[in-house]
């Protein structure tokens, strides 16, 4: 965690990513995801936000390839962590991709979502894209400056983080 704060320290934003770590599991080594790592600095840290960036631009309604793939804009997550979409409606938690040994799309909701109930919003979006330059930019209010933003904002329901 020093490192990551002599970094903030410096104004330089670090980018995290997860790795194979060792642990006491038979195979003696495990995947560790970016997005659990973040979790864990995020509640330390206690930034203004954080910022996911994946390969596609946020969480949609149905893995992103299959016809009719809908962004969705933003997850709520209540004081007891649990989630859902303003005015309903679902997302895909499980795409078909046996590569992603981090736990996927579940696991990063689930982080997200660990880290907006303590009032630190997550902005999820494509890495290299313009979303993710004006998220760096804008920060939780992305969205208020670029209402076209693409990608998706967890939140925490009482407007904390917002």
């Amino acid at each position: 965690m020093a490192s990551v704060e002599a970094l903030l320290a410096a104004g330089i934003v670090p980018v995290l990513h997860g790795d194979v770590v060792l642990d006491a599991a038979p195979r003696g080594c495990a995947v560790l995801s970016g997005d659990t790592i973040v979790r864990h600095l995020a509640l330390a840290l206690a930034p203004a936000f954080v910022l996911f960036l994946t390969n596609v631009s946020g969480i949609y309604d149905r893995p992103p390839d299959r016809p009719g793939a809908a962004l969705v804009p933003e997850i709520v997550v209540s004081r007891d962590g649990s989630w859902a979409l303003p005015g309903g409606g679902g997302v895909a938690t499980s795409v078909d991709d046996s590569t992603d040994v981090t736990g996927g799309i579940e696991t990063k909701i689930a982080e997200a979502a660990a880290i907006a109930r303590h009032g630190v919003p997550v902005l999820i979006t494509r890495a290299g894209g313009e979303g993710a330059a004006q998220a760096l930019r804008e920060g939780a209010g992305v969205r208020a400056v670029h209402a076209s933003w693409e990608g998706t904002l967890v939140r925490a329901a009482d407007g904390r983080g917002a």
